[in-house]
């Protein structure tokens, strides 16, 4: 490999399918089925993190990398989050030759081409050109490069040629309403800083910056014959592939979820200045389960001053491989437990007036397979299941809590125009 261009891709096959445990069976189906259809029924025999899975993993490979590459994702990609800690690991834990000459560009569709209920405006299309001209003048650098001295001198040439380009140019999320703030450009050479910022549950429904003082809970019964359906989200949108796991994907509206018995909501107030999050976003929740296994799912919501609940991200821990073991580990009934679940990275701007959503729940049907509460593998899982009564404790000696890359300073709009015209100039000449 001389170089490497990559687009809405995957560096890490376990963690895209089962990330934190929990079984991306509509994205399986899909995907898999295109590439390697023969894998679709070995997937569900390898739920654990082994070896089986080191072959399509670069995680703790990194430093084997000494060709410098280019990264497109989107934020409502199906491979989003792999693809952010690939360009992680091929900036900083590659071969120190190469280090810092990688780029990554993130627009807000990805594989979600449909781009869900927002019409993303500010030039989001245009950031494929940039992905375009960056790939062009890669291949175009180092396409004599035959040789390791040929390769180092186009390596040399490649620095000069990007010195002074941003490394990491993105797409700031919004409403996506004319006169409200986001839905632009900006460029940097690393991720913005970021302070963590802690919304602590409370059992009224509110999120605050102040934990609650003394212990409460909410509980929920979540019966597997009746989940959660997917709204929206980083999924991989094929249209009628299976109508029996086809879902939508992007930004979508969770309004029509409220009601149900089985989602415990939760919302700040709402701001009173733009709030930006640019980052990865953790909810961290003490929780007990009467079966000796449940999942337990988050999303992150803008919450219009209308009622509008629009998705942001979401994540969901498979309780049985909570601590990431390679055997499962079933859960002592009624026993607290503290996860933290992943809730992937995302670049929002969350409008004066609005408020954060956060939506707790146990499923989200065909995003993630239905968990039958048994405690089986999914290998030996037959139709059987049992309705779980589950439980976040919050407050006191359980400070339930989401945690959020809140950006103190502004994120000034990039014009891409001329990063356009230089990389076509560059390429041309």
């Amino acid at each position: 490999v001389s170089t490497q261009s990559t687009w809405g891709a995957t560096a890490d096959n376990y963690l895209t399918l089962f990330p934190q445990g929990a079984y991306r069976v509509q994205l399986t189906a899909i995907y898999i089925f295109i590439n390697e259809s023969n894998y679709i029924p070995k997937i569900p025999a390898h739920e654990a993190p082994s070896s089986w899975w080191d072959n399509s993993r670069m995680t703790g490979k990194y430093n084997k990398v000494k060709w410098p590459a280019i990264h497109s994702a989107g934020w409502y990609d199906c491979f989003l989050q792999p693809q952010l800690l690939a360009y992680e690991g091929y900036q900083h834990q590659s071969d120190p030759s190469v280090h810092g000459t990688h780029f990554l560009v993130v627009d807000p569709k990805g594989h979600c081409f449909s781009g869900g209920q927002i019409h993303w405006p500010n030039s989001s299309t245009e950031l494929g050109l940039i992905t375009l001209g960056l790939s062009a003048l890669l291949t175009k650098t180092f396409t004599k490069a035959n040789t390791d001295a040929e390769f180092n001198v186009a390596l040399l040439e490649w620095k000069a040629l990007t010195f002074a380009l941003p490394h990491i140019v993105w797409y700031v999320m919004g409403p996506g309403i004319p006169g409200t703030k986001g839905n632009y450009v900006t460029a940097a050479q690393n991720w913005p800083e970021t302070i963590p910022t802690f919304f602590y549950l409370h059992d009224n429904g509110l999120l605050d910056n102040y934990p609650l003082p003394t212990n409460s809970s909410q509980t929920y019964l979540y019966d597997p014959s009746n989940p959660v359906p997917t709204l929206g989200g980083s999924n991989l949108e094929l249209g009628n592939f299976n109508s029996t796991l086809d879902c939508t994907c992007g930004p979508i509206d969770q309004l029509s979820l409220v009601g149900r018995k089985d989602i415990l909501f939760f919302t700040t107030a709402p701001f009173k200045t733009e709030t930006i999050i640019t980052g990865r976003m953790t909810l961290v929740v003490y929780v007990s389960s009467d079966a000796p296994d449940t999942d337990f799912m988050g999303k992150i919501t803008d919450v219009f001053p209308n009622g509008t609940r629009l998705l942001i991200q979401d994540g969901a821990i498979r309780m049985r491989w909570r601590y990431n073991t390679t055997s499962p580990l079933k859960m002592s009934p009624d026993a607290i437990y503290p996860v933290e679940i992943d809730l992937s990275t995302t670049s929002y701007v969350f409008n004066v007036n609005h408020s954060l959503g956060l939506e707790i729940s146990s499923s989200n049907y065909p995003r993630y397979s239905v968990n039958p509460n048994t405690g089986l593998l999914l290998k030996d899982q037959t139709d059987s299941y049992q309705i779980a009564k589950n439980t976040i404790h919050i407050g006191g000696a359980f400070p339930s809590r989401l945690i959020l890359p809140i950006v103190h300073k502004t994120l000034p709009e990039y014009d891409i125009k001329p990063l356009i015209h230089r990389l076509k100039n560059a390429v041309d000449n």
